[in-house]
């Protein structure tokens, strides 16, 4: 059986934005062949706390994703909480999300992205 959530390091070694991204791709097309529907994607927030170079652009590309119908949902961690439409929606398909640990957090390092099904 598949498993429904997938948490994926991008920041740990600190790759540079262009390799994260490639990265990210691959990750989330690995995921879709085995038939994962979320994954938190952890990308840090920044050094200097005011926004990193990674976040903003690994959030960039899950946005641009996102409009392109590739992906079903992208949901920020400062956004990451029970309070919040979109993720009382995702919770609702996916009551096992409910326990993570970064749920009500705020945590900006992070980004919960719900997968488009790969098709064919």
């Amino acid at each position: 059986m598949a498993k429904r959530f997938m948490e994926i390091d991008i920041k740990s070694d600190m790759p540079s934005v262009a390799d994260a991204k490639k990265r990210l791709m691959a990750r989330i097309a690995e995921a879709q062949r085995s038939g994962t529907a979320v994954l938190k994607v952890i990308h840090g927030y920044g050094s200097s706390g005011v926004g990193g170079k990674l976040r903003i652009g690994l959030r960039k590309t899950l946005e641009r994703l996102l409009s392109e119908g590739r992906l079903r949902r992208v949901i920020p961690g400062e956004q990451w909480d029970i309070f919040d439409p979109a993720t009382q929606s995702l919770l609702g398909d996916y009551a096992e999300l409910s326990g993570d640990e970064d749920l009500g957090q705020h945590n900006v390092g992070i980004t919960i992205v719900e997968l488009r099904r790969k098709r064919g």
